[in-house]
């Protein structure tokens, strides 16, 4: 991400839940991302490993479905994803609300804006809408 960024490039806030805890996250809503929980065939976003610990500060869970990608630079791969229950995307003032959410977490997510006050935390899959 080399120019600064708003929500008219897809930028917004994210608030994932789990159990009793609440973190909130700058979100990127993305076209290119494709990914597919291969058994329940859900849409999967991709969140940051800095970002998962927030949610998971305890450490992650022992049981996770593995996510395969296809990317630019990279000729395919596995994450590891898990399935929460509730995220709720903020954009122009419009609250969206899903349930039993998988995410996949990447080391690689640490995009930041030139001058780092927005930092993409994670991606979304622009299927949770469809």
């Amino acid at each position: 991400f080399t120019k600064r960024m708003s929500a008219d490039d897809g930028l917004c806030e994210a608030y994932l839940y789990r159990d009793e805890k609440k973190i909130t996250l700058t979100a990127l809503l993305d076209s290119g991302n494709s990914l597919t929980e291969p058994i329940s065939h859900k849409p999967v976003s991709v969140i940051g490993s800095d970002a998962f610990r927030k949610l998971y500060p305890e450490g992650e869970p022992e049981y996770y479905r593995v996510i395969p990608f296809h990317s630019v630079g990279k000729e395919s791969g596995m994450l590891k994803g898990y399935f929460i229950p509730r995220l709720e995307i903020l954009r122009n003032g419009v609250k969206s609300t899903f349930e039993d959410v998988c995410i996949a977490v990447s080391a690689e997510l640490e995009s930041k804006t030139e001058d780092d006050q927005r930092r993409v935390e994670i991606i979304l899959n622009r299927r949770l809408f469809l």
